[in-house]
Order: C-alpha cells, then structure tokens, then sequence
C-alpha cells in the first residue's frame, strides 16, 4: 500500500507543477476578452474594476501596491489569497475565499493584475 500512496502524493505534485508551467502559454493565448470573461466567470468582477474602487481595490492600485515587492513571492501569496480569502491589506473588509477559481487561473490572473501598465 504504501507504494500506491507515494504514487498518488507524485501524480498530484507532477498535476500542480503542470498547472503552473502551463500559466506562460495560457497567458499568451488569452487576450482581453479572455481575461475579460474569466473575471466575470470566476465573479471576481463583483468586488473589483481595473481601474474604480468597488468592494474591494482596483487590479490596477493593486499592481501599484505590488509594483517593487518580489514578483514570485508576491504571485504565490496573491494566488493563495484569490482561492482561500483573506485580508488586513486593504481595509477591514477581508477577501472570501474563492473556489470557483482553480491554481492555475488564480496565477493567470495574478500575472495579469502584476502585468498592468501604469499610468
């Protein structure tokens, strides 16, 4: 029994690895618009705007915050942050948990926030 263990604990590790190297090609495949649909999909669009203050903040104040802080470490707390909840950055209000998204989208969108040109 132990070996079946190990080799579910290996298939799982090799699925979250494949999820995460396949946000780059995700990433280029998706324009706007898929960027566009996967935040109203994924209800993200409820609590925020690119640009205006809802619930929570703008993706864009958000790539401010976020703008000088370690971009792979700041990936995987926001990413976490997306799926689980969460909160004390932004105000009192905490992010809920979201598990409609998965890790793999969650990146993708995270990347996307990190990726917004300044004004």
């Amino acid at each position: 029994m132990p070996c079946s263990r190990l080799t579910t604990i290996v298939a799982l590790a090799v699925t979250f690895s494949g999820w995460l190297a396949a946000s780059p090609a995700l990433a280029e495949d998706a324009g706007a618009a898929d960027i566009k649909t996967l935040l109203r999909d994924k209800q993200c669009d409820l609590c925020h705007d690119e640009t205006q203050r809802r619930v929570g903040p703008p993706f864009r104040m958000i790539a401010v915050f976020y703008a000088k802080a370690d971009r792979e470490a700041t990936a995987k707390k926001l990413t976490k942050k997306i799926i689980k909840g969460g909160g004390g950055t932004w105000g009192a209000m905490p992010m809920p948990a979201n598990e409609l998204v998965s890790p793999a989208e969650a990146l993708f969108i995270v990347n996307w926030i990190l990726d917004l040109k300044q004004d």
